[in-house]
């Protein structure tokens, strides 16, 4: 910690150089020698560049027949990721994904044996993508017990909000987009080609898929207006969702976990809904089709499938996905996915490390709140109530990081390299969502903050510092003699005050 302060500097007249002087004049040396990543611009972002490489180091090695079934997932899925850039587009790509998309049911009518409501949640559960709403979860405190509850947004729509603005005959990127989605949803379904019998399906196509646009545009007005309200978010019960937004059929989109917590649902936004109610009240079901099966191609099918293929939709819009795919990229995917695969497997690899910084950490949160204490109980200018608020208040502050936690299965694909990725993440995607939908109606512990984040957060509602696993990978050879001065230590007392200060809500008393 020395090591980056600048002594040299008057600390009552320039604290930041002081502190931090001599760490900032090594990385511009770096920098300048163009040696140095320049994203490394804090301590706290070597620490997360530091953890990043270390797990991209674990999984680009081969899978081995003593990998337990995690690391086999994780490391398979990293490296196919990687893979897609050089995988051709072929004839196998099409097939796989007619595979894929043959259980939505969508035929030659334009339609599906599936309800609307059936399909959106469909999309969520086996392809990881979204139609009329995103789900995910949150915790809000009900009944008195902080629970995990289910979470509904607005989507984000595969164009620009500002493409929506001109309707489709003025609209050259709009005929544009459908020029590509035309063709894309004829090469995955074959009843949607054109035969020596059903000449006129490629016309009625087109004609569909310009009234899903029209749709798209009328979502996307809804999403901008409700964005712009700075409405308050609400909770609502299942009957209450039924009785308000009748035109969702809530027993099919909301999942069964839902069905068996009484805990509210919380709406983001929750005009959005109203005018989405609206509209799938006023829209034919072969068009509110016909959009979530474009959505499942266009953002849980395309962006899995190997770099040649993701390019004929993407290199019109320049999105990332029709970029190649870097090591970043691939394990800011399979940490998305598959988190828990890699922190138990990371967690026993580094498990030497992670014990003594823990207890380090969990002694500078006790410094921290017991030197917090001692000042506000000798200070003068407070009340004796006041005083036995924040000692009360402090000495019941908890410190947890992310736990271990246990699954009971993973997802057990062949290791052949020959399982395109689009496979893998399919199966993670569903992985994933079962996972996160299964937390619904738990008893929320812990601050929810990815374990692969380094951040500290304060949950006043169970009085509970959340420690990102992450942040346990931090080098504690040099023990800083002045805590307050670290990064760690900065991150945690800021924390504390809030304790204090914010969202403890303590009444001050002079």
């Amino acid at each position: 910690m020395l090591g980056r302060m600048n002594t040299s500097v008057d600390p009552c007249s320039d604290f930041f150089s002081y502190s931090c002087g001599a760490w900032i004049s090594s990385r511009k040396v770096l920098l300048d020698m163009n040696v140095f990543d320049a994203d490394r611009n804090s301590v706290m972002s070597d620490v997360k560049l530091n953890l990043m490489q270390r797990l991209i180091e674990m999984l680009e090695q081969e899978v081995t027949s003593t990998d337990s079934d995690y690391m086999a997932a994780a490391k398979l899925h990293f490296q196919s990721c990687l893979d897609s850039n050089n995988r051709p587009d072929s004839s196998l790509v099409t097939k796989d994904v007619e595979s894929l998309l043959e259980s939505l049911g969508v035929g030659s009518s334009m339609t599906s044996f599936m309800t609307p409501s059936v399909m959106q949640y469909s999309l969520f559960s086996d392809y990881g993508a979204f139609g009329f709403f995103t789900y995910d979860v949150n915790s809000r405190v009900v009944g008195n017990i902080k629970r995990t509850i289910l979470q509904l947004s607005p989507p984000d729509l595969y164009l620009r909000q500002s493409v929506y603005l001109l309707p489709y005959e003025d609209n050259e990127i709009g005929r544009r987009y459908l020029d590509r989605v035309v063709p894309l949803i004829q090469r995955f379904n074959s009843f949607l080609r054109p035969t020596f019998s059903n000449g006129q399906i490629d016309g009625l196509l087109r004609a569909k898929v310009q009234e899903v646009f029209e749709f798209e545009r009328q979502l996307s007005q809804a999403i901008r207006v409700a964005k712009s309200s700075n409405e308050e978010n609400a909770l609502y019960p299942v009957s209450a969702l039924i009785q308000n937004f009748p035109n969702i059929n809530w027993t099919e989109a909301l999942p069964s976990q839902q069905f068996s917590t009484n805990t509210p649902v919380q709406l983001n936004h929750p005009s959005y809904f109203t005018s989405l109610n609206g509209m799938l009240g006023r829209t034919e079901k072969s068009t509110l089709i016909m959009y979530l099966y474009i959505r499942v191609i266009l953002t849980g099918i395309i962006p899995f499938a190997p770099k040649s293929t993701r390019q004929f939709m993407d290199n019109l819009y320049d999105t990332e996905t029709a970029q190649e795919y870097t090591k970043t990229y691939c394990i800011d995917s399979t940490l998305e996915l598959l988190p828990e695969e890699v922190l138990i497997e990371y967690s026993g690899k580094q498990n030497q490390n992670v014990k003594p910084v823990l207890e380090y950490i969990s002694s500078l949160v006790k410094n921290l709140t017991d030197q917090s204490i001692k000042s506000f109980s000798s200070y003068g200018g407070y009340s004796d109530k006041t005083k036995l608020k924040i000692t009360e208040t402090l000495s019941s502050l908890t410190l947890s990081n992310a736990p271990i936690p246990v699954i009971p299965w993973t997802v057990l694909l062949s290791t052949n390299k020959d399982v395109f990725h689009l496979f893998r993440a399919n199966y993670a995607q569903q992985a994933h969502s079962f996972r996160l939908m299964n937390r619904i109606g738990e008893v929320y512990s812990v601050p929810n903050i990815p374990w692969y984040t380094i951040d500290i957060v304060y949950d006043e509602d169970i009085n509970t510092l959340g420690i990102s696993y992450g942040i346990l990978t931090w080098k504690t050879n040099l023990r800083p003699e002045f805590p307050f001065l670290t990064t760690v230590g900065l991150l945690i007392s800021e924390k504390v005050t809030d304790v204090i200060y914010g969202k403890g809500n303590i009444p001050f008393c002079f």
